[in-house]
Parts: C-alpha cells; structure tokens; sequence
C-alpha cells in the first residue's frame, strides 16, 4: 500500500481521496531531495501527515518545483495528479488535506 491523500472536513469526513495503490507516490518522495523542500520533508510514509489551507500554497509550489526532480514516468504522474488533486481543494475554508501512511 502507497500513501493516500484525502481532502476532509473539520471533523475527519472524506471529501475527495487521491488513491496510491501502487506505492508510486511513496517512491517518488524517496527520488526527491525532501530536505530542500518544505512541507514534502514531512510526510510521514508509515504514518498521516495533515495540513492545513494555509499551507496549501507552499504544497501547490514544492510540488510543481519536485515534478522536474522525477524522472519515472508512473511516479511523475502521480506527483502530477497530486498537484491537481491539492489545487482543487485550495482555498476551501474548515478543509485539511492528509496524507495517510501504511
């Protein structure tokens, strides 16, 4: 199992989920230099790892600066289908995104 990410309300509801079934998120985090990169560097990969909406524009930043870092194609896209998934919640107010290790 990879690492998940799902938007949620203020109490825990899932309102949108970004599945990762294949680990290539997990194994992209490990290609990237995550000690350069705020917010990424944090992503606990056998735990969750929530962010609030006020982080989310330096998520939507690291993330598009990290997919030039990724060479696999599999592990491009999902940083590329992660970076849609997190503008598409931004500026939702009561919101979190979070990321859900093994």
């Amino acid at each position: 199992m990879g690492i998940n990410v799902a938007w949620q309300n203020e109490f825990g509801g899932e309102l949108a989920s970004l599945l990762d079934s294949k680990n290539h998120l997990a194994h992209a985090l490990e290609s990237i230099d995550c000690n350069s990169m705020s917010c990424l560097r944090f992503i606990d990969r056998y735990g969750n790892t929530v962010f609030n909406r006020l982080q989310i524009p330096t998520i939507i930043a690291v993330l598009e600066k990290a997919s030039s870092q990724v060479s696999n194609p599999a592990q491009l896209t999902i940083i590329k289908e992660l970076l849609r998934f997190v503008k598409n919640g931004e500026g939702e107010v009561h919101t979190y995104l979070k990321f859900i290790g093994d």
